[in-house]
Parts: structure tokens; C-alpha cells; sequence
């Protein structure tokens, strides 16, 4: 039931025996936006789509703030595309990353979406879409002494998109049995110096971490 056409059967199955209380389309600009969920659960469905790349970061910033809220509030969530492999597989590549899943693994799962697409398009780890994928995530920068895992670059890309060191472990806690190993992020701090005069901050902060927002009224 990847196809974006998921119906009343469906809703059997994935809501009332699986649990599914979330539905994220990552379908986005390709067809109009809806704003509500033919299973009647908690919808959203972003403006556009992350196909093999990690180069949009407000819209990696929205998709995986989503996932992890609905997780880590207990609100199982499924999210889908129109065939289950492409934008689905570019999203559940990074989130098993950061789980620590390896990289062999993750090859396999994508290779698997072949059997369910329908088509004849073949999913393939040494595929050009695949391959431009991974070398991606693997690009990303880690800071001296992080070492070099497919994990790390996955989260540290997580963390560019502002996805807190906080968020990243109450994940992994809520997805992985056992006790996870605590992720420590080495990333930049800036003071944050407040110098105008007669004038009232809401926001107290004096330092904010490098990729984290910031927000003061005045």
C-alpha cells in the first residue's frame, strides 16, 4: 500500500489493526495539495520533494521535524510517495542512517522496493539516482574526531537542517530497542550580544548552536 490512492481497506489494516495514527505524502507539488487524510488520522503533505537529493534543507528541516515529533509523541506515522521507492526511499535511507542502520543494509531495503513498484524499473545500489544519493550523505562535513561512519554524516546532515542533538536522541531512544548510544553533537556555539539600549528582549538566550534558530521580539 506504498501508492498515494490508499483507500478504505487500507485504513483496516494500517489504523485500526497496525496503529498508524500519522500520514505524512511526500508526494508534494507533483499533484494538488490535500490537506486532510482519506484514513481520517493526523495529514500533512509538503510543497515539494527531496528525489535522491539532500540539497533542500527547509524541506528536510520539515520532513524530518515531522517524523520525529509524531515518533517521539507516540503517533506511529507512515509516509509514502506514489511507488513507495524513490521520494520514499530518499527519506527512509537518511532516517535509517541515523538509527545506525548500515549502509549494505539500506542498500538492500531499497533494492527490495523493485518487487513492489508494479513496474519494471529496477532498484539498484550501483544506480545512478542511488549512487548520487549516497556519495551525498557521505559528503556531508564532520566536525575533527566524529568519526567517519554512514551514521554520522546522516546525522550531522540532520543537524545542518536544524534538527536539535536533543531531537536526534529522543529518536533513536523511541526507534531502537535497548538503550542507544547518546549522540553528542560538536558543533559551533555564537554568543549572542545584545547591546541596544531602552529597548526589551523576550528571548534571554546568550549563545545559540551553530544551524539552530533563533527568535527575539523587541
Amino acid at each position: 500500500i506504498t501508492r498515494h490512492n490508499i483507500n478504505a481497506t487500507d485504513k483496516n489494516l494500517m489504523v485500526d489493526k497496525v496503529g498508524i495514527k500519522y500520514e505524512l505524502n511526500l508526494r508534494g507539488n507533483e499533484v494538488p495539495q490535500r490537506d486532510y487524510s482519506v484514513w481520517e488520522i493526523e495529514y500533512s503533505q509538503p510543497s515539494t520533494y527531496a528525489w535522491y537529493t539532500i540539497s533542500n534543507k527547509p524541506l528536510w528541516n520539515e520532513i524530518l521535524k515531522t517524523i520525529i515529533y509524531q515518533i517521539t509523541h507516540e503517533q506511529p506515522l507512515y509516509f509514502h510517495c506514489m511507488a513507495g521507492a524513490d521520494r520514499t526511499g530518499t527519506v527512509a535511507c537518511i532516517i535509517e542512517a541515523i538509527l545506525g542502520v548500515s549502509q549494505s543494509d539500506i542498500d538492500k531495503d531499497y533494492e527490495i522496493t523493485t518487487f513492489s513498484t508494479g513496474t519494471s524499473d529496477i532498484k539498484a545500489r550501483n544506480s545512478s539516482n542511488w549512487k548520487q544519493l549516497i556519495n551525498a550523505i557521505k559528503a556531508v562535513p564532520l566536525p575533527s574526531g566524529v568519526s567517519d561512519t554512514f551514521r554520522n554524516h546522516a546525522i550531522y546532515f540532520a543537524a545542518s537542517c536544524g534538527i536539535t542533538e536533543d531531537e536526534i536522541n529522543a529518536f533513536r531512544s523511541a526507534m531502537i530497542d535497548g538503550t542507544p548510544e547518546t549522540i553528542t553533537l560538536l558543533l559551533n556555539s555564537y554568543t549572542i550580544t545584545k547591546n541596544a539600549t531602552n529597548i526589551l528582549f523576550n528571548n534571554d538566550d546568550s549563545s545559540k548552536v551553530e544551524n539552530q534558530s533563533y527568535e527575539v521580539n523587541l
